[in-house]
């Protein structure tokens, strides 16, 4: 059976199409960092070379002895770590290069949904860049544009669970939603970007071919947000009335900024001992009327204000789940055409709402 590397093996879709590989009798190579990610992978049937995609040497030494070549190294938030331009054009045309060196033909490439040259993202421009590498090698390529790529211990619907879990989101509900999660979107399952992958290895008319890889259903990510948020029975309501908004934030505001500032105040003047009893009074009675289970509210975000509080949350200490390079994908939405991909590689792919049920079965935290 024919030995397939797959880069970027350790992570969220390489960790399932390596076990997939495995499964139907591959050998299987990932090029990983360090020893110490390859939890999850499978022990027979899988090695692990250690080292960095972009040394040169590590990748010559990473596809000797290979037949094909799947790479999936990407990054979706720059850091001090790496840039998009490392990630996914170095490493593409050094790999390119060490597969060509050693007689490599088979290149399986993972790109994105949105990759074009003129992109506003620096994601996109760069995902394009390394498919014009690609596609100007003599090897038998195969390009795989996939959307928003869902599935347990995912980057996307996790980002969601995560905030809906923290205290302050349940005791305020209010979901702020960049241009009011109108953004049309088709995520596609992760069982289905394994398939593809493994199936066209064998198929032949696949080659030298582009793939648009997604879901058959368009769902914006309000709705997104609605079914994660009934799937934990919280109750929503998606277009609260202006009256009930305010009152929310009126009670945001009250317990985070107008009696802490009173305090200061008091503290700087001298309260008086009753002004103090009846301040920390109000400020309790008004804590204890947060904690009452309330639907959530979805509060609708202009674009431009997204925009600069992406810009702010990037200089923060902590990772939020908003930054400017992915309000930036978000805001031009992520749709497309699967109907060659289901074709080609006879594919029928998951319906959103099946596929989130499953995914939430399969043990996922509950909200």
């Amino acid at each position: 059976m024919a030995t397939i590397l797959v880069t970027g093996g350790t992570g969220f879709i390489g960790s399932r199409l390596v076990g997939r590989l495995v499964e139907l009798g591959y050998q299987v190579r990932v090029l990983t960092r360090g020893t110490g990610r390859q939890r999850g992978l499978p022990l027979d049937g899988c090695t692990i070379v250690a080292g960095n995609p972009l040394d040169p040497d590590v990748c010559r030494r990473a596809t000797q002895g290979i037949d094909a070549v799947i790479h999936l190294i990407g990054i979706l938030r720059e850091s001090r770590g790496g840039s998009y331009r490392e990630a996914h054009v170095q490493t593409t045309r050094l790999l390119l290069a060490a597969a060509k060196e050693n007689g490599v033909r088979r290149w399986l490439h993972m790109s994105a949904l949105g990759s074009r040259p003129y992109a506003p993202s620096r994601y996109h421009q760069t995902k394009w860049t390394a498919e014009e590498l690609v596609r100007s090698s003599d090897l038998h390529w195969t390009i795989f544009r996939p959307s928003v790529i869902y599935g347990p211990d995912d980057h996307f619907l996790s980002v969601f669970r995560d905030l809906f879990s923290r205290p302050l989101f349940r005791y305020f509900g209010i979901l702020p939603l960049p241009g009011g999660g109108a953004t049309p979107l088709q995520p596609v399952a992760v069982g289905d970007v394994v398939t593809a992958f493994t199936r066209a290895l064998i198929l032949p008319q696949t080659i030298r071919r582009e793939y648009v890889i997604c879901g058959p259903d368009r769902v914006s990510l309000s709705e997104i947000c609605s079914l994660l948020l009934k799937s934990g029975r919280q109750p929503v309501c998606s277009i609260p009335s202006p009256a009930r908004l305010a009152s929310r934030l009126l009670l945001f505001a009250a317990i985070f900024f107008l009696f802490p500032l009173s305090a200061l105040l008091g503290l700087a003047g001298g309260f008086p001992p009753e002004g103090w009893s009846i301040l920390l009074t109000a400020w309790g009675s008004m804590g204890l009327l947060s904690l009452r289970p309330r639907p959530i509210l979805f509060l609708p975000v202009p674009w431009p204000l997204a925009r600069t509080l992406a810009h702010f949350a990037e200089g923060l200490p902590s990772k939020l789940p908003i930054g400017r390079e992915a309000l930036l994908m978000l805001e031009e939405g992520n749709i497309g055409d699967p109907s060659l991909a289901a074709r080609d590689l006879g594919i029928e792919f998951l319906p959103f709402r099946e596929g989130l049920s499953s995914a939430l079965r399969s043990g996922e935290e509950k909200f």
